[in-house]
């Protein structure tokens, strides 16, 4: 997932006060480690106080964004409680919970292009985090989230065995490539 901040990082996008990062070689490791530290710093910054990624009017709290970028913090090795980024990963996960749907188990915000794309992203995220959560409340918040979110998955399935950027229940009973992916994603974690 190290090599997934450069995405994380283009998703969320510079605010017009503050420059993007700069570009780091990766044949030399010891700037690596520097540009990653310095990447996850800035990238960070750029979380809004109710624990979403994403700026402008299309990607602002965006459950997708909010988890890629979480799952970036992950990989440094915050986790819910622990890490220098927990408190970002805690509020990332604050987020998404909050963000899934009690009836359907689909987990999306108000700005959610592509639903399929965002909920698998954070179920990813959740599978992730809930094995190193160490809160029984949250944890057992989590388990329920994690198990409709799966259920969700499984419903959304085209008849053809992949997935769309919208549930097949809603009438799009297509596959796209990297859609399909993304859950298989989710669903293996």
């Amino acid at each position: 997932f190290v090599l997934g901040l450069p995405l994380a990082v283009a998703l969320a996008g510079p605010p017009a006060s503050q420059p993007a990062p700069k570009e780091v070689s990766l044949a030399d490791p010891p700037t690596l480690g520097i540009g990653i530290k310095k990447g996850l710093d800035w990238l960070a910054q750029q979380q809004q106080s109710d624990g979403s990624f994403g700026g402008g009017s299309q990607y602002g709290r965006h459950v997708g964004i909010t988890a890629i970028c979480s799952l970036a913090f992950v990989s440094e090795g915050s986790v819910p409680g622990r890490g220098k980024y927990a408190r970002v990963v805690e509020k990332g996960l604050d987020f998404v919970l909050q963000s899934s749907s009690d009836q359907s188990g689909l987990i999306a915000a108000e700005t959610s292009y592509g639903p399929m794309y965002g909920h698998g992203f954070a179920t990813l995220f959740l599978a992730l985090a809930y094995g190193e959560e160490d809160d029984k409340e949250r944890r057992a918040q989590m388990k329920d989230v994690l198990t409709r979110a799966v259920k969700y998955i499984g419903n959304a399935q085209s008849t053809q065995g992949g997935w769309f950027y919208t549930s097949a229940k809603d009438g799009h009973d297509q596959d796209e490539g990297s859609v399909t992916v993304t859950q298989m994603q989710a669903l293996r974690a």
